[in-house]
Parts: structure tokens; sequence; C-alpha cells
């Protein structure tokens, strides 16, 4: 994840790139249900305590299921919103920084969350 003030998006599954794209990857969901329980983890922490936050996003809208951590902090969940989705429905994260990060990016960032239903 880069240093500077900018709207990225996390790529489902895995990838080596440390570079989120610019434009939403989304995860087509395979039946309808309820997601919920969002955790966020830094494996490699940032240099700053400024705020970033990683949103779900269902067809291009936000939703309450959201994380906010320090980028220096291991890892933040939301254990309390849950979303409901639709089979067919297009689900991405998004991670925005309101200012840039100063003394270092954070790297090999997960994010996990649960689908019931």
């Amino acid at each position: 994840m880069t240093t500077t003030k900018a709207t990225r998006y996390l790529t489902p599954g895995y990838t080596l790139n440390d570079i989120a794209p610019t434009n939403p990857v989304y995860l087509v969901m395979p039946r309808p249900g309820t997601i919920d329980h969002l955790y966020v983890e830094h494996n490699q922490l940032g240099g700053s305590a400024n705020l970033v936050v990683y949103t779900l996003f269902v067809n291009g809208a936000p939703t309450a299921l959201t994380c906010t951590l320090a980028a220096n902090a291991p890892q933040a969940s939301d254990l309390v919103h849950s979303v409901p989705v639709l089979q067919g429905d297009l689900v991405t994260i998004e991670v925005t920084k309101a200012v840039n990060l100063v003394g270092g990016e954070m790297h090999q960032i997960v994010a996990s969350a649960r689908v019931r239903g």
C-alpha cells in the first residue's frame, strides 16, 4: 500500500502486488447471505499512526461494515455490523487514507469476513 493519500481496493484472494489497484476488483457472490465479522490485519506495519479505513462495498455502494486502524496498528475488526447480499452481488473492500502516511507503507494486508446463509 502506498504512502500517498489515495483510494485503493483490496484484491480478493492473495496477490504479491504491494500496490493495491485504484479501481475496484470485485468478488461475485455465489449465493445469497449475510456478510459480517470483518477483520483487517497489517502484517508489516506502516510508520505512522495516521488512520486507514477499510469499507465493504456491495454493488458499488459503501456499507456499514468497516474497520478503522492506524497504519502502525496490527489489526482491527467490525463485529457489530452485518450486510445482506444476493447471489450475483459485486463485493469489494475499499481502502482510504485521509492524509499521506509518514514513515513508511503497510505491506501484506489481510482482510477477511464471514459469509452466512
